[in-house]
């Protein structure tokens, strides 16, 4: 499978456990990148003071198997999907797992009222952070 080809996509908003600084989100990200990498998955991790907002993609079966344990992580709690459906081209085709904290005023990024608009801001930052 090629990181190019036609693949699902799932966005998610969910309350963290842990405050921003906390190691655990290291412990996320090597975690992501190391089965998003084997599974062909691709994605970028957003976090505040409250909230993890993450877009991920790939195939069907790969995403909704990484979905159900992400489900069950116990760091964070009340996960909502914003936003799901088939694309035609990655949008993180680079990340096996980019990653960028959301502070000061860069907080209106969680505050999106669209999946268009969360997709946009999650590009933005990812661009800011790599």
């Amino acid at each position: 499978m090629s990181k190019s080809e036609q693949t699902e996509f799932v966005i998610y908003r969910s309350e963290v456990i842990h405050p921003q600084d906390h190691l655990s989100n290291l412990d996320i990200l090597r975690a992501a990148e190391a089965r998003n990498g084997t599974l062909e998955l691709t994605g970028f991790l957003s976090r505040d003071h409250r909230h993890f907002v993450q877009f991920l993609e790939g195939q069907t079966a790969d995403l909704t198997k990484v979905m159900s344990m992400i489900e069950r992580d116990p760091r964070h709690h009340s996960m909502k999907i914003l936003a799901s459906g088939r694309q035609d081209a990655r949008q993180f085709a680079d990340w096996d797992m980019g990653f960028a904290p959301v502070t000061g005023d860069k907080q209106q990024a969680l505050g999106c009222r669209n999946a268009t608009e969360i997709r946009t801001q999650l590009q933005n930052a990812a661009r800011a952070g790599g």
